[in-house]
Protein backbone atom coordinates (compact mmCIF):
# COMPACT_ATOMS: atom_id res chain seq x y z
CA UNK A 1 0.00 0.00 0.00
CA UNK A 2 1.38 3.33 -1.15
CA UNK A 3 1.14 6.63 1.23
CA UNK A 4 1.45 10.18 0.65
CA UNK A 5 5.07 10.83 0.91
CA UNK A 6 4.26 15.28 1.15
CA UNK A 7 1.76 17.54 2.25
CA UNK A 8 -1.02 18.02 4.58
CA UNK A 9 -1.82 14.46 3.89
CA UNK A 10 2.03 12.52 4.44
CA UNK A 11 2.02 9.30 5.68
CA UNK A 12 -2.13 8.70 4.62
CA UNK A 13 -2.58 5.59 2.57
CA UNK A 14 -3.76 6.27 -0.60
CA UNK A 15 -7.47 4.74 -0.42
CA UNK A 16 -7.69 6.86 2.82
CA UNK A 17 -7.46 10.13 0.25
CA UNK A 18 -10.55 12.10 -0.34
CA UNK A 19 -12.05 11.84 -3.77
CA UNK A 20 -11.26 15.46 -4.16
CA UNK A 21 -7.79 15.34 -3.42
CA UNK A 22 -7.25 12.54 -5.03
CA UNK A 23 -8.87 13.92 -8.59
CA UNK A 24 -6.68 16.86 -8.13
CA UNK A 25 -3.56 14.51 -7.83
CA UNK A 26 -4.69 13.00 -10.86
CA UNK A 27 -4.82 16.03 -12.77
CA UNK A 28 -0.77 16.26 -11.85
CA UNK A 29 0.34 13.15 -12.86
CA UNK A 30 2.45 14.65 -15.73
CA UNK A 31 4.35 16.43 -12.79
CA UNK A 32 5.07 13.60 -10.43
CA UNK A 33 7.32 10.74 -10.25
CA UNK A 34 7.16 6.82 -10.31
CA UNK A 35 6.01 4.32 -8.08
CA UNK A 36 3.54 7.43 -6.75
CA UNK A 37 2.25 8.47 -10.28
CA UNK A 38 1.51 4.59 -10.60
CA UNK A 39 -0.20 3.94 -7.44
CA UNK A 40 -2.35 7.21 -8.23
CA UNK A 41 -3.25 6.46 -11.25
CA UNK A 42 -3.80 2.94 -10.44
CA UNK A 43 -6.11 3.88 -7.11
CA UNK A 44 -8.25 6.39 -9.21
CA UNK A 45 -8.99 3.22 -11.79
CA UNK A 46 -10.01 1.02 -8.85
CA UNK A 47 -12.36 3.29 -7.61
CA UNK A 48 -13.77 4.27 -10.93
CA UNK A 49 -14.38 0.30 -11.20
CA UNK A 50 -15.99 -0.05 -7.83
CA UNK A 51 -18.35 3.02 -8.50
CA UNK A 52 -19.44 0.99 -12.01
CA UNK A 53 -19.94 -1.89 -10.48
CA UNK A 54 -22.15 -0.27 -7.40
CA UNK A 55 -23.91 1.56 -9.78
CA UNK A 56 -24.56 -1.71 -11.85
CA UNK A 57 -25.35 -3.10 -9.03
CA UNK A 58 -28.20 -0.68 -7.85
CA UNK A 59 -29.53 -0.71 -11.22
CA UNK A 60 -29.78 -4.60 -11.46
CA UNK A 61 -31.42 -4.80 -7.80
CA UNK A 62 -34.04 -2.57 -6.29
CA UNK A 63 -33.51 -1.49 -2.53
CA UNK A 64 -35.68 -2.96 -0.28
CA UNK A 65 -37.38 0.13 0.73
CA UNK A 66 -38.25 0.66 -2.80
CA UNK A 67 -42.03 0.75 -3.38
CA UNK A 68 -43.13 -2.57 -5.07
CA UNK A 69 -46.89 -2.86 -6.90
CA UNK A 70 -49.56 -3.94 -4.66
CA UNK A 71 -50.94 -6.34 -7.46
CA UNK A 72 -47.92 -8.16 -9.02
CA UNK A 73 -45.32 -7.31 -6.29
CA UNK A 74 -42.60 -6.08 -8.46
CA UNK A 75 -40.83 -2.59 -7.92
CA UNK A 76 -41.91 0.82 -9.24
CA UNK A 77 -39.82 2.24 -12.46
CA UNK A 78 -37.71 5.39 -12.55
CA UNK A 79 -41.01 6.61 -14.45
CA UNK A 80 -43.24 5.74 -12.17
CA UNK A 81 -41.70 4.74 -8.75
CA UNK A 82 -45.84 4.82 -7.48
CA UNK A 83 -47.01 1.47 -5.66
CA UNK A 84 -48.92 0.38 -8.68
CA UNK A 85 -47.49 -0.63 -12.25
CA UNK A 86 -49.25 1.26 -15.28
CA UNK A 87 -50.34 -2.67 -16.71
CA UNK A 88 -51.86 -3.76 -13.05
CA UNK A 89 -54.24 -1.09 -12.84
CA UNK A 90 -57.80 -0.62 -14.31
CA UNK A 91 -56.35 2.87 -15.46
CA UNK A 92 -52.88 4.10 -16.51
CA UNK A 93 -51.33 6.78 -14.15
Amino acid sequence: MTSMPFGKHKGKALTDLDAGYLAWLGTKLGELRDPLRVSIAAEIARRKATTRSQGAAELAEPSPSSPVCSRCERPGTVDHPLVVHANCAEVPF
